[in-house]
């Protein structure tokens, strides 16, 4: 994955993934279940996925693999941009102590990337509100995710 500025959701770079995955974070569980969200350019979007592994310890292997695509996430599209996003549950896997996040091209021998943007990853009942710059105008005002929706979203 390579940072670009060919494309951008907020600020002036995104994610660009030519490989298999981008855009890693790691966490320590605190919760059962958790909400992942990125942005994807329209460029590639429905071969963009989120994925969880979930591990035991400092295990390198995961336990399990949890991959959300276009077709099994909630999808929100805003001008050129696709949110997608999650809920994770972990529940069923009570000795999993942490997880890695990422969002993944799910074909990068296509020759085509995908661009991410504006990952987050939080507890569910954390109660995170989101902000975003308010592209199209830039005007540097911030505005929560549902309002970004309601001035220039496009369903």
């Amino acid at each position: 994955a390579l940072i670009s500025t060919e494309f951008a959701h907020t600020g002036t770079k995104s994610l660009r993934v030519n490989g298999a995955q981008g855009m890693i974070a790691e966490i320590d569980l605190q919760s059962e279940d958790y909400i992942i969200n990125t942005w994807i350019h329209s460029t590639n979007w429905q071969n963009a996925k989120l994925v969880a592994d979930l591990y035991v310890g400092s295990a390198s292997s995961p336990i399990q693999t949890i991959e959300l695509s276009a077709s099994n996430a909630q999808v929100l599209k805003a001008g050129d941009w696709y949110l997608l996003s999650a809920d994770i549950s972990t529940g069923a896997y009570p000795t999993a102590t942490r997880m890695k996040v990422y969002v993944k091209n799910s074909s990068p021998n296509s020759g085509t990337p995908i661009y991410a943007d504006d990952f987050k990853c939080n507890p569910l009942e954390s109660g995170a509100i989101c902000t975003v710059g308010d592209n199209p105008n830039y005007t540097g005002v911030m505005k929560t995710v549902q309002e970004y929706f309601h001035n220039y979203g496009k369903n």
